[in-house]
């Protein structure tokens, strides 16, 4: 599995510098390819978070993946997992930090690449993900 995560730095007046994401998410599945956009504006909170966590909670494959992998991830900061009209969720929590996430997916097994300047970043997840194999029934 692999996420691009884009982010251009844009000047507010009020707020001054916000993120704007252009995720891309590709899991293993052909289905499985997300697009989505995101930003966040404001003062005083980790904004690059906040964007990123309002971009990675608009992937419902991502969720069902990190739900499958809950015990590894629930004592980690930055997941939210919780009960919703008798169904188990889970969300990204924003405004905590990137290296929460850092965090999160190198507990999957993953790495994390961060490379940034001054009006732009650039990150991305890879996450190995196990194939289920098919086991096929022999008859004798």
């Amino acid at each position: 599995m692999r996420i691009d995560i884009r982010v251009t730095w844009k000047k507010s007046r009020m707020y001054g510098m916000n993120p704007h994401c252009n995720i891309r998410a590709f899991g293993n599945e052909p289905d499985q390819y997300t697009a989505v956009k995101s930003s966040t504006s404001g003062y005083g909170f980790d904004k690059l978070s906040d964007a990123v966590a309002r971009g990675l909670n608009q992937i419902p494959w991502l969720a069902l993946f990190l739900l499958k992998n809950e015990k590894k991830l629930s004592k980690l900061y930055g997941l939210r997992f919780f009960d919703h009209k008798g169904k188990r969720n889970v969300s990204w929590e924003g405004a905590v930090g990137v290296s929460c996430y850092r965090e999160i997916v190198e507990a999957l097994g993953g790495e994390v690449l961060h490379v940034d300047d001054d009006t732009w970043d650039f990150i991305r997840y890879d996450i190995p993900v196990k194939k289920k194999r098919n086991k096929a029934k022999v008859e004798v």
